[in-house]
């Protein structure tokens, strides 16, 4: 019981004949296929609990965006380092109270404050330990 492969070269063109294909069955569409309506794909996607890609927003509001102060004065070094969210408030307080002066000329007036009051810093109270 043995078969033979059928031979996919047994009914090829030879070289110049066109090839032995009826492709009179392909034929390009008509006209293209009517869009559905957005309220019917809104529906199944609700039914099949598709969860959206758009970004949800907040429901509550945001805290007011701080406004940018922008002076130009010169300074060209940064400084960062970390600290509590309270001493951050406190500070942006004090900045805010002297909107007409620059963070920077108020962080130089506390840096020159603690420099004349240096003993106030050694005066014998450890440094607080981490909250």
């Amino acid at each position: 019981m043995t078969q033979e492969r059928a031979n996919i070269w047994n009914d090829a063109p030879k070289v110049g004949e066109p090839p032995k294909v009826d492709v009179s069955g392909f034929t390009p569409r008509r006209s293209p296929r009517p869009a559905v309506p957005p309220e019917q794909v809104r529906a199944v996607a609700e039914a099949a609990h598709f969860v959206s890609r758009e970004p949800v927003r907040s429901r509550h509001s945001a805290a007011p965006a701080r406004e940018p102060r922008l002076h130009r004065t010169g300074r060209s070094d940064q400084i960062a380092f970390k600290t509590t969210t309270e001493t951050k408030d406190r500070f942006y307080a004090v900045a805010d109270r002297h909107k007409n002066l620059p963070q920077a000329y108020i962080f130089e007036r506390m840096v020159a404050w603690l420099e004349e009051n240096e003993a106030l810093l050694t005066s014998g109270t450890a440094y607080p330990a981490a909250r």
